[in-house]
């Protein structure tokens, strides 16, 4: 079972629905996922309300110093055995994620967009990741940049050379991995993932942009582009 992390320091920047988006390509490719989400007091789950999901849920609180281990439980109680946990992390200092994510197994993804804060922010958490790093005696997991809302032209090295030009030294570069194209920019306006019966629904471009990350990631980790065969396609509904 592969964990991936959704996280960050900065509020806004795409970890929820970048986070769905993965959830719901995994099960297009025929995969098991479930989506996690740490909640915030006061908020309310983003995927509670929405009826005939494709992929498991749970839920757990944040604030909890045994969430990771809580919400994993919660998840083996979803049904089946799942092929992939995803993780999705309010916004909360990245020294915080790494004292809780030391399965080796997980992978966490920083999603970034495109703009001077939004870099700036990435940077300062992959310093403190490299801080953490270089202090740890036990290997840390994977980190990777998620490009959101990025020119799909653009290839990792273009990435790395953006980073390093905003002041990111080599070292954490080095241990960097870009999942490549990315999300690209979709409508606020369209992220609500329901219809008006209050079912989850995909349009035409989050369905290819939720295949496109979902393999991204699944090349990244080494695994299988699908296993979806006709019989196991995804067949929720999709708008027009």
């Amino acid at each position: 079972m592969a964990i991936f992390v959704f996280a960050g320091s900065k509020g806004g920047s795409a970890r929820t629905v970048s986070s769905i988006l993965l959830a719901s390509g995994l099960r297009e490719l025929g995969f098991s996922p479930v989506h996690a989400q740490l909640v915030s007091e006061g908020m309310s789950p983003s995927l509670s309300r929405i009826d005939g999901l494709p992929f498991a849920v749970s839920y757990t609180r944040s604030g909890n110093v045994k969430m990771f281990d809580a919400v994993l439980e919660a998840s083996s109680h979803c049904g089946a055995s799942h092929s992939h946990v995803i993780i999705d992390n309010p916004a909360q200092p990245i020294r915080k994620v790494l004292a809780y994510a030391t399965d080796t197994r997980m992978r966490i993804f920083l999603p970034m967009r495109d703009g001077v804060q939004e870099i700036a922010q990435v940077i300062h958490d992959l310093r403190e990741i490299q801080e953490e790093t270089s202090a740890s005696e036990e290997p840390l997991p994977k980190i990777w940049i998620l490009p959101i809302g990025w020119p799909s032209s653009l290839k990792p090295k273009d990435y790395f050379d953006i980073l390093s030009r905003r002041g990111l030294k080599r070292e954490p570069l080095l241990a960097l991995s870009v999942l490549h194209p990315g999300v690209p920019q979709l409508d606020t306006l369209d992220l609500d993932f329901r219809d008006d019966e209050n079912r989850f629904i995909l349009t035409e471009q989050q369905q290819d942009a939720a295949i496109r990350l979902a393999e991204a990631v699944l090349r990244a980790n080494g695994e299988a582009q699908s296993i979806r065969s006709p019989d196991n396609w995804f067949s929720g509904p999709k708008s027009n």
